[in-house]
């Protein structure tokens, strides 16, 4: 279960949005970044023992829990940076805010994983922790890296928004 950052991390609702769609959010994930390594290699021309296997190993089960971390850190982002607060926002008939809040995250998520697997580096850390701590279920080392390399791109983007609130509200005591 997804737990909450801080205390303004209150939205109940987006989190339990977030856990329920972890499965689907993290394959997707690693669906990505291996299709993006595999055109790479096709592009070039270099079909090596890495591409075969990453093109040939089936999924299985421990994608989830492989990238568990990973997945927490960008559900968290979000939360932090686009989240109203639990603010019931005007809807169109018949939606409800569940479903305004899973729309809005899947967006975010698709949007952000097209930006996130143009990063050879991120690509060969998803890679790494799928093919080559297979034995490791939980692939530590590879994904430790992956939950550095977010927290690099998301903390001034947290940073910037937490200065503008402070301006806007006072500093929090």
């Amino acid at each position: 279960m997804i737990r909450p950052v801080n205390a303004s991390d209150t939205n109940r609702t987006l989190i339990e949005i977030q856990d329920r769609l972890r499965p689907i959010l993290v394959t997707s994930f690693f669906l990505h970044a291996r299709c993006q390594y595999l055109h790479a290699v096709r592009l070039g021309g270099i079909e090596d023992d890495l591409a075969s296997k990453v093109s040939q190993k089936a999924i299985g089960g421990f994608i989830t829990n492989t990238f568990r971390s990973t997945y927490d850190v960008i559900a968290a982002f979000y939360r932090l940076a686009h989240d109203d607060g639990g603010q019931i926002p005007f809807m169109a008939e018949g939606e409800t805010y569940e479903n305004l809040l899973e729309t809005r995250w899947c967006e975010f998520f698709a949007a952000e994983l097209s930006i996130l697997v143009e990063s050879s580096a991120l690509v060969h850390f998803v890679l790494a922790a799928f093919l080559l701590d297979e034995r490791r279920p939980y692939a530590p080392r590879a994904e430790a890296q992956l939950v550095q390399l977010l927290k690099e791109r998301y903390g001034p983007k947290l940073r910037q928004l937490q200065a503008s609130r402070e301006e806007k509200n006072g500093p929090r005591t």
